[in-house]
């Protein structure tokens, strides 16, 4: 989540789990139709899952 906070996107979500799962899930749509390698979305994505299925 520290590196979520950091982000300029971040002012555009609430921070709600919900809201930032959602945006996840347009983001990966995005990403399989444009075919545009996010390396760093990736990693963030990974964190992001990792720590939700913590809680």
């Amino acid at each position: 989540m520290k590196i979520y906070h950091r982000m300029p996107i971040r002012r555009l979500v609430d921070g709600f789990v919900g809201e930032i799962v959602a945006l996840s899930r347009v983001l990966h749509l995005w990403k399989e139709r444009s075919r545009v390698p996010t390396p760093n979305w990736d990693v963030l994505e990974k964190r992001f899952e990792a720590k939700v299925n913590r809680s």
